[in-house]
């Protein structure tokens, strides 16, 4: 979360409130409903801070100016537009850098696998057919047949890390 979510907390410390209920911050499903989550463990994209991703230099500050701006309604579908591919360049350049947050990254990815990585492959499967119902992918990746989903895993294997 950004920087408004800090502050947020500054606030509720100095008003001496020990609680902040909010919706589940899980990845939202068909509606951007929080409650109809793709996962009970991972987490919202659209609620990781782009601002910090630049200070951390994983992706340019000058590209998040077009973002700036307080709207009364949101549009996700905008939203996604927008914020998905930076983030995507934002995973692509930590992944290529060398700072000592690889290490972190790694044993997450270790000790989250028993979970993480059905996770990581649904969503890319879903992705590569615009979002489709496992129901409508080819028999064969939907059954998740061994052979199916190397040969997916081969294929998509960038779009899998990232």
């Amino acid at each position: 979360m950004g920087p408004e979510a800090y502050a947020f907390l500054d606030f509720l410390s100095e008003a001496r409130q020990g609680l902040w209920q909010i919706l589940p911050l899980s990845s939202p499903g068909l509606g951007n409903s929080p409650y109809s989550a793709v996962s009970a463990f991972a987490g919202n994209p659209l609620l990781v801070s782009l601002d910090r991703l630049a200070e951390r230099g994983w992706i340019s500050k000058d590209r998040l100016s077009p973002l700036s701006g307080a709207p009364t309604r949101i549009d996700f579908e905008a939203v996604k537009t927008a914020k998905l591919p930076l983030l995507r360049q934002a995973a692509q350049n930590f992944l290529e850098g060398r700072d000592g947050e690889r290490a972190r990254f790694e044993d997450f990815k270790r000790e989250n696998s028993w979970w993480l990585e059905d996770f990581v492959l649904f969503q890319v499967i879903r992705e590569m057919h615009r979002g489709a119902s496992w129901s409508a992918w080819p028999a064969e990746l939907a059954r998740r047949e061994p052979q199916a989903l190397h040969e997916f895993g081969v294929e998509y294997q960038r779009q899998l890390e990232v």
